[in-house]
């Protein structure tokens, strides 16, 4: 119930953010139907299959559009005809109108102009006019300087503006009780796995390391090993903090640091044993599919924000999770090759274990109260 009531004060604390700093970062939504109508910055629309449309600053919305015409003239004006305004269709060659019931049957018809009920007559240019039935949208310009139009069903996600509620926050009272303290506060009432590690940069402590996820019990003991990405060297000394943030007990019987002398321009990374190894620039992804067979390369050639995700079919009991089957360019000589990956999960998995762990002991004590009932207790 604490954590609950500082949650809801958290909440309301936010409504700092339109007195102050607002801080934004570019975040992935799925859910485009609730974009209609607002003005958010969509800055990509990924497709299913990896390619992406960058549109320029400020010009993608989410519309909702009738039924009805959309089409470029020969002046160049972008126009849009509801259905209810359309008398007939025509095309110039060869000479042909055509009713707005068959534009309804058949959405691949393409033609040169349009008749409105109010006499005004539309040419197209060589685009030509295309009608489309009632749907949501995606439109706006691309980097490309080209007007775009993309259902919004056919795309996977969208990477938009979003304000960074904790930056947000801390920014906006951070003067009065400091952004460690505020990153403290978000953590307790929302966060629910795993210590904290934080890097003396030369200035403050910055958050840089989450070690032991899912280790829930004696069972999952193991030894994590951490890249600390703000440390810095500061009279001969590394400091670092370890804190415990989260309503839970956590065990930690050791830790060490490494630090790492190696070449220039070579990455050093670290197996599950505690081998170090420096290594030269890797060869990227050659292929890439799901189970489906599906080419899911473009998702995983670059570190950027267009990341591979689907919708898991829920509904499908048999599928409960996806693969992924990698290819590689091999090298001239080479005989062994070494896979370097850098995966984790977001605060859903911290959030799964936590109902995982607390769902049995509230079906046990059902269970017990049952019991002691039957025999009259």
């Amino acid at each position: 119930m604490i954590r609950k009531i500082l949650i809801s004060l958290l909440i309301v604390a936010t409504t700092h953010y339109f007195l102050g700093c607002v801080v934004y970062k570019d975040g992935k939504e799925f859910n485009i139907i609730k974009l209609e109508g607002k003005d958010t910055k969509i800055h990509l629309v990924v497709m299913p299959d990896g390619n992406v449309h960058s549109f320029k600053k400020n010009s993608a919305s989410v519309i909702h559009r009738v039924a009805g015409v959309s089409g470029t003239t020969k002046e160049g004006a972008m126009v849009f005809s509801p259905l209810d305004e359309i008398k007939e269709a025509y095309t110039f060659n060869p000479p042909t109108n055509l009713s707005v019931d068959s534009l309804i049957a058949d959405t691949s018809i393409s033609f040169s102009g349009l008749m409105l009920k109010n006499g005004t007559k539309i040419d197209f240019n060589e685009s030509k006019g295309k009608f489309s039935l009632d749907q949501l949208l995606i439109r706006g310009v691309t980097d490309a300087d080209k007007y775009i139009e993309i259902k919004a069903d056919d795309a996977l996600y969208l990477v938009v503006e979003k304000v960074d509620m904790v930056m947000s926050f801390a920014a906006t009272i951070g003067v009065l009780v400091g952004s460690l303290t505020v990153a403290i506060l978000i953590a307790l009432a929302s966060k629910k796995s795993c210590p904290f590690i934080y890097s003396f940069d030369g200035e403050k402590y910055v958050f840089d390391a989450e070690p032991l996820g899912g280790a829930i019990s004696k069972a999952f003991e193991r030894t994590d090993y951490n890249k600390l990405k703000s440390i810095k060297e500061i009279d001969g000394e590394y400091k670092l903090k370890i804190t415990n943030e989260v309503f839970e007990t956590e065990y930690i019987d050791e830790m060490s640091l490494f630090v790492v002398d190696h070449p220039e321009n070579t990455l050093v990374t670290m197996n599950n044993d505690g081998s170090i190894y420096a290594l030269a620039e890797g060869e990227k992804v050659e292929y890439a599919t799901d189970e489906d067979g599906r080419d899911i390369k473009p998702f995983l050639v670059e570190n950027d924000l267009v990341a591979w995700q689907t919708k898991m079919p829920f509904h499908d009991q048999n599928r409960t999770k996806h693969k992924i089957k990698f290819g590689f360019k091999m090298k001239n000589g080479a005989k062994k090759a070494r896979l370097v990956y850098n995966v984790g999960t977001t605060h859903w998995g911290s959030t799964m274990l936590s109902e995982m762990l607390e769902t049995p002991r509230k079906k046990f004590r059902g269970a017990l109260f049952q019991s002691r009932q039957k025999r009259g207790i």
